[in-house]
């Protein structure tokens, strides 16, 4: 019975609080969605990216994977990553909005971005899912971890295991903005250490792969540290998957 009057209360739900825009409000067809104003803005990242960072590259979908121009003079650490979206538009306002703007509630749209985008990795998976930490600080002030919330939500869609305090923050490090890459790299030196009380999760992964979720990617520099971190405590390979990611410079 209870079964059968879903249907019929998420009906009567809608017509009181319609769905809205991701981005403007407006109503839409569905959660989760993006009326037809706003979504020229949203700059997904598809067709041809980078094997490693997932910035977007010339060429057509289905062609063989590439390395852009950053990650071959500097290889990062971890084995492949993909971003959804470029870090700019519409796609900024919602990193923004989850971010600073109080809307938690914008993680479980967001993760069927993520999901997206992870795609082709997924055969590399089951994974255990681990969001970049806040230092204890910053949580207090913001009362929760963006990075986090999308993890547990895509660990919901794709019925993965997560784990949202294997690393810790060790040290409270200067914001990143307006840093140089060389800058941001020595900010975080050390940053990131595995939780002695969650150390046996790594073991439990399957084949002790990571998929390490961030909110923005802009040099690398935290996702680098981060994955020293678990490589350091015993991981094998580690994936990277973040929301947005800044544009490399041309």
């Amino acid at each position: 019975m209870k079964i059968q009057a879903l249907p019929a209360l998420s009906a009567a739900i809608r017509m009181i609080w319609p769905a809205q825009c991701l981005v403007c409000s407006d109503a839409v067809d569905g959660d989760g969605g993006v009326c037809p104003a706003c979504w020229p803005d949203l700059p997904m990242i598809s067709g041809l990216c980078c094997r490693l960072c997932g910035a977007p590259l010339p060429g057509a979908m289905g062609a063989a994977e590439a390395d852009c121009d950053d990650c071959l003079r500097s290889r990062p650490p971890w084995t492949a990553g993909r971003a959804a979206f470029l870090y700019e538009g519409a796609a900024r306002q919602l990193v923004l909005q989850l971010k600073h703007g109080d809307r938690p509630d914008l993680a479980r749209a967001l993760a069927a971005r993520l999901h997206h985008a992870l795609r082709p990795l997924i055969p590399r998976g089951p994974m255990l899912i681990v969001p970049v930490p806040l230092h204890r600080l910053r949580f207090l002030r913001r009362r929760y971890n963006q990075s986090a919330l999308l993890a547990r939500a895509l660990s919901q869609r794709l019925d993965w295991p997560w784990c949202p305090d294997l690393l810790l923050r060790s040290r409270a490090t200067q914001l990143q903005d307006g840093l140089s890459r060389s800058g941001r790299r020595d900010n975080l030196q050390g940053a990131f250490t595995l939780n002695p009380a969650r150390v046996k999760e790594i073991s439990r992964a399957p084949e002790a792969k990571i998929l390490l979720i961030d909110d923005v990617m802009t040099t690398g520099a935290t996702l680098a540290e981060a994955t020293k971190g678990l490589r350091n405590g015993g991981a094998g390979e580690v994936f990277t998957l973040t929301l947005a990611r800044v544009a490399p410079a041309v």
